[in-house]
């Protein structure tokens, strides 16, 4: 499908499965983007995807941790090298 699609199948199903990993306390918060990204990778190839999945996981984590929205936004998309696409949305 990836190939078919020319790349473009970052789609949004590891964002919406994937937020169990914020819930985990045994994940740090500093591994959980690239945890995340990784379980992404499991059947989405174009890293956007990951990269959706892991700022969506670092929001819920910084809510958990009763950060503002705003707060906890910014924090997210302060992720280094970011897909340009995914910058343009924080």
């Amino acid at each position: 499908t990836d190939d078919q699609l020319k790349g473009l199948t970052a789609a949004c199903g590891p964002a919406h499965r994937s937020f169990p990993l914020a819930l985990c306390p045994q994940i740090a918060d500093a591994d959980l983007f690239e945890l995340s990204k990784k379980e992404a990778a499991l059947t989405h190839q174009n890293s956007i995807a990951g990269e959706v999945a892991g700022i969506v996981n670092l929001i819920c984590r910084g809510f958990i941790r009763e950060k503002p929205w705003h707060d906890a936004i910014h924090a997210a998309f302060t992720m280094p090298n970011l897909h340009s696409d995914v910058q343009s949305v924080g």
